[in-house]
């Protein structure tokens, strides 16, 4: 349960290329609306969420934005270091972010870590490149990492001397209030593989500084119709019942009217049969007297 206040920004995307690679659009987002809603930087910065299959790259200029999904990951670093020490995948995560306990750190940063967030900062220099070709020269001054992979040893010193620029981990909230139910050590503990969750929750109440939705027309209409089949179903077994219900009283009164004409039918034919017998009795009356006339 989050309580939130009310903000008044309004945002346009760059049209830049977006590869089109994992994470849906929506979801890409998010995590400009917690830092942006949350941090507010006035300056130009880097949002970098490392997740556990692609990372997503988010630079923020004033009201412009341009997102990349990147295919580097927190989990190809754990292979790269099963593979290395012959560890399974728990071992290797742990290892991942606690390495500075084990005797051999430096060696397990310098020839396994430091390589694949090598290809992850050059991958994060070039975007940056191709945004200033299209949008000028822009001086990020800072970058905000999230998603578990921010936990990654030595991330952020790495980051800030090969990309020249300050680097924060996203380690607390300040316009957020949480829920007494909720357990505050582990929130902190897991605060940025939040990201994406608070960032969906901020937009979701509508208070986001970012209204963009990136979802395709067509996914949404499907969802729309997904949503709605439920509604159809109830509607149209609604219609059934009603269908049948009338069949059985149409039937029901059809069978009345049957009695009905029935009960007429033989009245009917009681009556013809009635005046049948009244002729004939009349008949023999007349008979009767004309006998009597001649004798």
């Amino acid at each position: 349960m989050l309580d939130l206040e009310a903000s008044d920004s309004k945002y346009s995307i760059a049209k830049w290329p977006v590869p089109p690679t994992a994470g849906e659009p929506k979801l890409t987002s998010s995590p400009k609306q917690i830092v942006e809603y949350d941090i507010n930087p006035k300056e130009p910065s880097v949002i970098l969420d490392i997740g556990a299959a692609h990372t997503d790259l988010i630079l923020m200029d004033g009201e412009r934005f341009w997102i990349r999904p990147l295919a580097q990951s927190g989990n190809d670093i754990s292979k790269a270091i099963m593979t290395r020490f012959k560890l399974d995948f728990v071992e290797a995560e742990k290892l991942k972010i606690d390495a500075t306990k084990s005797k051999q750190a430096a060696k397990i940063f310098q020839t396994v870590i430091q390589p694949k967030l090598q290809e992850l900062a050059q991958e994060v220099q070039r975007s940056i490149g191709f945004y200033r070709s299209q949008a000028g020269e822009v001086k990020f001054t800072c970058l905000y990492l999230l998603g578990n992979g921010s936990k990654i040893v030595g991330i952020k010193k790495f980051f800030e001397e090969y990309l020249g620029i300050p680097v924060e981990r996203i380690l607390s909230i300040s316009r957020l209030r949480v829920s007494r139910d909720v357990n505050i050590k582990l929130l902190q503990l897991e605060l940025p593989a939040f990201g994406t969750a608070l960032g969906c929750a901020i937009q979701a109440v509508g208070v986001g500084p970012c209204q963009v939705d990136l979802v395709p027309r067509e996914e949404k209409l499907k969802k729309e119709v997904s949503r709605k089949k439920k509604h159809v179903f109830i509607a149209a077994g609604i219609l059934c019942a009603a269908i049948v219900v009338a069949f059985l009283m149409i039937r029901s009164k059809t069978g009345e009217v049957d009695a009905i004409l029935t009960s007429a039918q033989s009245q009917l034919k009681e009556t013809q049969r009635y005046e049948s017998n009244e002729k004939k009795r009349a008949s023999e009356r007349k008979q009767l007297r004309g006998k009597s006339s001649d004798d």
